[in-house]
């Protein structure tokens, strides 16, 4: 997963598979709109990696 305030990269947080959400307040302490994209990351072997996921919903802080 990755944070970013408008265009700017903020966070990069990897989780695992069964991880079905993730607090990124502690890394919002600026002002600004944040939206996350995900992209799940594949084994090498059975699966590949997926695409980037669209940006979320804008968050204003």
């Amino acid at each position: 997963m990755k944070l970013y305030r408008g265009s700017t990269l903020v966070a990069t947080q990897q989780v695992k598979s069964t991880v079905v959400q993730y607090n990124f307040a502690s890394k919002m302490t600026r002002p600004g709109v944040y939206t996350v994209t995900v992209r799940a990351i594949g084994d090498g072997t059975n699966y590949k990696n997926g695409a980037v996921s669209l940006r979320s919903n804008e968050k204003k802080k």
